[in-house]
């Protein structure tokens, strides 16, 4: 029998030998992300949590993971732990259209008003629904310190930016408080009529259904 009948050529092996060092490279972490995704779309937020925390065991630097994490944080509510992870996605080098508006969002919630403002700057780095969602959530920042001038301009420029429920919540805000509960009650219909689930909405409409009520008591 000939020995090159049994021999197998070695170049015939080079593609086996680098296929198998492409699977033996990839990291562990690089499947764990999309589990963690498709988790926390699930709202299954603890899980994504769990997984998460997993993946930067091995990856502490991962800004993607830790976007991810801050804003199933966010989900949760748990709002310090969001922002402590946000922070390190932007510190890890995720661009600002990811972090920017989860990130005002959980310093505004966690009651850090000059924080939440801060995050202005970073509107040019955005598209124009994030800028309306950013504008928006400074503005309301704005009102917690009472400058309702400054939050009545801001509100303004994030419709400008695109049509937006909650900036249309908080200039409705601004008309209660000058007593003008017609344009109010406009506003939050124009609110709920973008997003008939906005929480925000439905408060500030009761709120204005209760006022109008006790003026008509």
């Amino acid at each position: 029998m000939s020995q090159k009948a049994q021999i197998k050529s070695p170049s015939r092996l080079k593609p086996l030998f680098f296929a198998i060092g492409l699977t033996l490279s990839v990291p562990s972490w690089a499947s764990t992300l999309p589990q963690a995704q498709q988790s926390f779309d699930k709202a299954a937020y603890t899980t994504a949590v769990i997984e998460l925390k997993n993946l930067l065991q091995e990856e502490p630097n991962n800004a993607s993971a830790r976007l991810l994490l801050g804003q199933t944080y966010l989900k949760q509510m748990d709002v310090r732990a969001a922002i402590k992870e946000l922070e390190k996605s932007k510190q890890f080098g995720a661009p600002a259209s990811q972090w920017a508006v989860p990130l005002a969002r959980s310093y505004y919630l966690a009651g850090d008003a000059d924080s939440t403002i801060g995050i202005r700057e970073q509107t040019e780095q955005l598209d124009k629904k994030q800028q309306a969602e950013l504008l928006a959530i400074i503005g309301h920042a704005e009102l917690a310190k009472n400058l309702v001038i400054d939050a009545k301009e801001t509100f303004q420029q994030a419709l400008s930016a695109n049509d937006n429920a909650y900036a249309k919540v908080g200039l409705a805000r601004i008309a209660m408080s000058e007593q003008q509960q017609e344009q109010a009650a406009t506003l939050l219909n124009q609110a709920l009529k973008l997003e008939p689930d906005n929480l925000d909405a439905l408060l500030t409409k009761s709120q204005l259904l209760t006022s109008q009520e006790q003026f008509k008591a």
